[in-house]
């Protein structure tokens, strides 16, 4: 768990180091670096979901920790909710 906090420390102050360089001296690489790392995150968010529920199918993580890393999936299921059913069911049953 204490290497999930450095990875989030890490995270956070790339991304306060990079706003700060976009903002103040306006660096092209800084600018297109920031932007790979939001739009990465995002779509390595979205692919983990299968994963996730694939674990949860086994029993590998607790219900808690289930709904806190889709909470908000959960929050936007009317907009893609065919896409997100077809990547649990990829998962397959246990």
């Amino acid at each position: 768990m204490k290497l999930l906090a450095v990875f989030a420390c890490s995270f956070a102050a790339l991304g306060v180091r990079l706003t700060i360089r976009v903002i103040n001296r306006r660096e092209r690489w800084a600018k297109r670096t920031l932007l790979i790392v939001t739009l990465g995150s995002l779509v390595f968010y979205v692919l983990a979901l299968g994963p996730v529920v694939y674990l949860d199918q086994r029993g590998l993580i607790s219900q808690t920790e289930f709904e806190l890393l889709v909470f908000p999936f959960k929050l936007c299921s009317d907009l893609f909710y065919a896409s997100v059913e077809w990547w649990q069911g990829l998962a397959g049953k246990p």
